[in-house]
């Protein structure tokens, strides 16, 4: 593939991004309710209801 981030092109880190999630310091459950919570203050989703993320340990 040509021009595929990853692949034949380099990962360019945004220059300024909206959000950064610190995944060696937090837990994937930790990082994706800051990515719902950001998502939600920014109107691109409705509320969410904790109870159906499921967490790694219920996916595997």
């Amino acid at each position: 593939m040509k021009h595929f981030t990853g692949i034949s092109d380099p990962y360019e880190e945004p220059i300024n991004p909206e959000i950064i999630c610190l995944t060696d310091r937090f837990t994937v459950e930790q990082c994706v309710n800051q990515v719902l919570h950001y998502l939600q203050s920014q109107g691109l989703i409705s509320a969410f209801n904790k109870s159906k993320i499921y967490t790694i340990s219920q996916k595997y």
